[in-house]
């Protein structure tokens, strides 16, 4: 067992990867909890009753992150990996990490081998099926957000987001309107990118296209951008290349190839974690379509 300190929140001491992927690990938390196709939610929540972070095993089982108390073995927290909305990689402390949820609670946590462990996680919930996850450097702002994190945003707050990018308005900032865009639109991409019929309908395909080259234009001095605006871009042209008009664009745009490689050049000679994460997880939606390729 690999020990793992927490914050405020709570104290990990996490199972090691080898021991969560070994087939007998997985089917007695199966067994145990009996996860198996259904998605299991727990009312414990832990009340913080001191000042020092309280120890905590943490496992994965095929659905679900289950916290346990370390000297009893009995189940703080169990919440389904369907809910997880983000992961949040600090970078003022190497070992800390936060979970946020579609629910708004947000569990922090700390660890020696805090970057194994989101790999680790990343991994369980993108394999449960859930593709909007992410991990990136700052928390999210509700505050920039029209709906609740569970619900898909209607479709007129999507193209809104996407005209903000092509004509900023005045008086926001151009990282300011990326922002507010990943806010709205999920990491899987846009749900509503294929434009419908009628007279007055937009074209979504020409909406999508002029967002790509605006971020791209307007991406500023990509040597002395700070790390968390330029994550904020590579986190938007994910968004939007993951849609089957961003991805054609990567064939059909002028120059567009170019200025992509030589941004994610620039990106990975930075030699921080958190960009190069970020830049390689948006070629990984470029090399394997997002979209639905059936229609």
């Amino acid at each position: 067992m690999t020990s793992w300190r927490g914050d405020s929140a709570s104290t990990v001491m996490m199972t090691p990867l080898h021991h969560l992927q070994s087939s007998k690990f997985r089917n007695t938390l199966l067994d145990t909890w009996s996860v198996g196709d259904d998605v299991i939610s727990c009312d414990h929540h832990m009340t913080i009753m001191c000042q020092e972070p309280a120890p905590r095993i943490l496992a994965l089982s095929e659905n679900c992150i289950i916290e346990r108390d370390p000297s009893t073995y009995i189940v703080v927290t169990i919440r389904p990996l369907s809910e997880v909305f983000a992961l949040i990689r600090y970078t003022n402390d190497p070992q800390r990490f936060s979970i946020e949820y579609v629910n708004g609670i947000v569990r922090k946590y700390s660890a020696t081998e805090r970057d194994a462990l989101l790999c680790s996680i990343l991994d369980g919930v993108r394999a449960s099926g859930n593709r909007d996850v992410c991990v990136k450097m700052t928390r999210t702002n509700r505050g920039q957000r029209l709906g609740p994190l569970h619900l898909p945003v209607e479709e007129e707050v999507e193209s809104q987001y996407l005209k903000y990018l092509v004509n900023t308005p005045p008086s926001v900032q151009f990282h300011e309107a990326v922002e507010k865009f990943n806010s709205n639109v999920a990491y899987s991409g846009l749900n509503h990118a294929v434009s419908s019929e009628g007279i007055f309908s937009e074209n979504k395909e020409k909406l999508i296209n002029g967002s790509l080259t605006a971020l791209l234009m307007k991406e500023g001095d990509q040597s002395s951008l700070p790390n968390d605006r330029l994550e904020e871009q590579f986190h938007a042209l994910r968004r939007l290349v993951a849609s089957k008009a961003g991805y054609e664009a990567f064939t059909s745009l002028t120059n567009f190839r170019e200025i992509v490689g030589k941004k994610v050049v620039r990106a990975l000679r930075r030699k921080d974690d958190g960009i190069s994460h970020a830049s390689v997880d948006f070629l990984c939606a470029l090399m394997q379509p997002m979209h639905d390729t059936t229609t």
